[in-house]
């Protein structure tokens, strides 16, 4: 894991999955060209490992705090890099997660034609299509912005239980599914395009849905 202090308010985290990861890769996205007297102070106790500027602190594994308040602006839970194979390559599936309150909000992500404009919860599927256009930078109502550099084909909030939908015998074009759940609370649902969902359900005789409780935020990739 490394991070490079941008700004007092802006830090980039580069994480890899092994040591011998290629170094200096460069970003598609991300300036080179950040002022490179930004003053910082790194103290070690222990394992942990702090690093502060005039405006952030920074625990690693890795969380950021205001440091004007205290107040804690975003926390990893957990990462993953799991070997794949893809078209014959080598390359792996990434998997991140982070701790959110119930109280925040996150917008942005590009231009989608889902109708919704806030997607803490909501499974999104980041792909460039034709009228959808991927960003990969969210802005929290905690007074945080995330960019995550990455192109890969990514899903924010993956889906976590498949639904199978099985037309309706009453009414001709619905389908039901049915399904319990582990603990009380919001689910949301993934639904494919609509005519992809309809052809596929008449020709196999059923449909699949993806459900996803609304809970922390998290996002997945192969790259």
């Amino acid at each position: 894991l490394k991070l490079h202090i941008c700004t007092s308010k802006t830090i980039r985290v580069v994480v890899a999955p092994t040591q011998d990861a290629p170094a200096g890769k460069q970003s598609l996205v991300v300036n080179a060209d950040w002022p490179k007297d930004t003053p910082y102070h790194m103290t070690t106790k222990g394992n942990e490992v702090v690093v502060e500027t005039s405006d952030v602190k920074i625990h690693l594994a890795v969380s950021f705090f205001d440091v004007k308040t205290g107040n804690l602006l975003l926390a990893e839970k957990q990462r993953a890099f799991k070997p794949i194979k893809d078209l014959n390559q080598s390359a792996y599936f990434v998997s991140q997660t982070w701790a959110s309150p119930d109280d925040e909000a996150l917008y942005g992500g590009g231009e989608y034609q889902n109708k919704l404009l806030q997607f803490k919860n909501v499974p999104l599927n980041m792909m460039q299509f034709n009228t959808e256009a991927v960003v990969p930078f969210f802005v929290s109502t905690k007074g945080y912005g995330l960019l995550w550099d990455n192109y890969a084909h990514t899903l924010l909030n993956p889906p976590s239980i498949e639904l199978k939908l099985t037309p309706s015998e009453d009414t001709a074009g619905s389908f039901s599914a049915g399904f319990t759940t582990g603990a009380a609370g919001d689910y949301h649902i993934a639904v494919p395009f609509a005519d992809d969902l309809t052809s596929y359900a008449h020709e196999n005789g059923q449909a699949k849905l993806t459900l996803l409780p609304a809970s922390s935020p998290s996002s997945s990739s192969s790259s």
